[in-house]
């Protein structure tokens, strides 16, 4: 799979419009519609933030593989268990994450709270 389907997937899956992909990168919309019609890939320069606004891996966006070398057993364990979860049950974890990382924080007295 080429990249710009990849990109266009993520997209689709977390209700990303090409319109926010190209606020995002501060480039008019029709520049995404074209790498979408001529189904080109986005230049290297792009690779980065594209990746930051889809919250994946430059790894992942070019080979649709997670990069899990240099990941602990528990980790790629929790990990394997996400990857089996459907798009909306993966908001509802990341969701209780945010929240006990928030909760743990406050205990701690750490101002760093997420959302």
């Amino acid at each position: 799979m080429k990249i710009i389907n990849r990109m266009f997937e993520i997209m689709d899956n977390n209700n990303i419009k090409s319109v926010d992909l190209s606020n995002y990168l501060n480039i008019n919309k029709s520049v995404i519609s074209n790498w979408k019609t001529r189904n080109t890939d986005p230049p290297a320069e792009y690779i980065v933030p594209i990746c930051k606004l889809l919250k994946v891996s430059p790894y992942y966006l070019l080979t649709g593989k997670e990069d899990i070398s240099n990941i602990s057993e528990d980790e790629k364990s929790i990990l394997e268990k996400y990857n089996i979860l459907t798009e909306r049950n993966k908001g509802k974890i990341e969701y209780i994450i945010d929240d006990l990382i928030n909760s743990q924080s406050n205990q701690n007295g750490d101002s760093k709270n997420l959302a």
